[in-house]
């Protein structure tokens, strides 16, 4: 209970709440005039969970025409477009995607967060393995008998490493871990979509097989029996408008955001990581006069320059 009020935490949920508003604004800034958005950043706890529940009516209150037009004026430009053939096949393929890509997101969150867990360990460690080289010298120094030639002094390199390393404290946090966990987030958004299409395609198939039964009817359709039919029909044609703009949204706006923006941002990302990466190895090779591998960031090509006894230049594809 009182671990929620650490620093640490406190700090980690306004960092996370933060980078939550920054994707919601620069993906739909329509969503900042919301009733629901404005609950969310303006009401006070005590009064949260009433006017929450208030909002909640108020939506599943919504018809399906109504939610159509409004998804219709949010999205105007889509009227252009043509319905998506064949969305049932390509939505069960995308969550196929989606689902299998999630776990090994998941796993890749898990894992890098192990490392970035046990960094502060590694910090730690390596300067206790410098103070503990200096104290094996000063004692071999103070021995008549020593060995000859003495031990190499390697503390000077290691302290050189631990400072780097000490250096980059959130280098795997602040990297890794946070690529992995807006991947995540954003694979549990669009499995969210696909969730709400598969709502909307069940309704629609519940109102077409409405419509069927009236077929099946021998003879002509008493005055009761029409009336239902039209209201069924009304209801169908409502239910397909939606379904027609949800799926418009799914696979035209949302999937091309997420192939146009996510792998490019992925890369973007993994690359900055690498180049800071390159920055430490860089620093603790400067350590000594001992041959200097300097990497340097050109591309899909790294190119590595050994100086030392002569110089050779190495190009490793990674």
């Amino acid at each position: 209970l009182f671990g929620k009020m650490k620093e640490s935490f406190i700090e980690e949920r306004r960092h996370g709440l933060e980078e939550f508003m920054k994707r919601l604004i620069s993906r739909h800034r329509f969503l900042i005039h919301s009733m629901p958005f404005q609950l969310f950043i303006s009401k006070h706890s005590n009064t949260f969970d009433k006017q929450k529940r208030g909002v909640e009516r108020l939506i599943t209150s919504q018809t399906d025409d109504n939610i159509a037009t409004m998804f219709q004026s949010l999205f105007p430009e889509l009227a252009g477009f043509n319905m998506p053939t064949d969305p049932l096949e390509r939505v069960l393929r995308l969550k196929d995607y989606l689902t299998n890509t999630a776990k090994q997101i998941q796993l890749l969150l898990e894992s890098s967060a192990l490392i970035a867990d046990k960094w502060g360990d590694i910090c730690l460690n390596s300067k206790k393995i410098t103070s503990s080289l200096k104290s094996l010298g000063k004692v071999e120094d103070g021995y008549a008998q020593r060995p000859d030639p003495p031990r190499m002094d390697v503390s000077g390199m290691f302290e050189s490493w631990s400072g780097v390393v000490s250096e980059k404290p959130d280098h795997w946090s602040e990297g890794v871990v946070a690529i992995f966990k807006q991947e995540k987030l954003d694979i549990e958004s669009m499995l969210n979509v696909v969730k709400q299409w598969e709502a909307v395609q069940r309704k629609l198939t519940k109102s077409m097989e409405r419509m069927e039964k009236y077929k099946k009817i021998d003879g002509e359709l008493n005055e009761k029996q029409k009336a239902a039919e039209n209201k069924d029909k009304d209801s169908l044609e409502k239910v397909r408008g939606l379904h027609t703009i949800i799926t418009k949204i799914l696979f035209e706006s949302e999937v091309v955001y997420y192939w146009d923006n996510k792998t490019q941002s992925f890369n973007s990302q993994v690359q900055n990581f690498f180049e800071k990466q390159y920055e430490v190895n860089n620093a603790n090779l400067h350590v000594h006069r001992i041959p200097h591998v300097y990497l340097m960031s050109s591309g899909i090509f790294q190119t590595c320059k050994v100086v030392g006894r002569g110089e050779k230049v190495l190009n490793i594809g990674i």
